[in-house]
């Protein structure tokens, strides 16, 4: 399971344009997985609860990918 959601993570990654916008772009993405996660598991809350309870670790899953693609451009 883990290394499926690492997969999931590289590939919203490896999707979202280069340039100014992709963190949010990869922020999208994963709160998206994230959603269809707890979805699937029966969250019964809102998507702006959900989104709100996981906001800093999505924001930090996207800024280190950032970081991430950013380091893989420069070789």
């Amino acid at each position: 399971a883990m290394l499926a959601a690492v997969d999931g993570h590289v590939a919203v990654a490896e999707s979202a344009p280069a340039g100014p916008g992709r963190q949010e772009a990869i922020r999208d993405g994963l709160a998206e997985q994230l959603l269809a996660l707890l979805a699937r598991r029966g969250w019964m809350g809102t998507r702006e609860e959900a989104l709100e309870a996981y906001a800093v670790d999505l924001a930090l899953n996207a800024q280190g990918l950032e970081v991430w693609m950013s380091s893989r451009a420069k070789g």
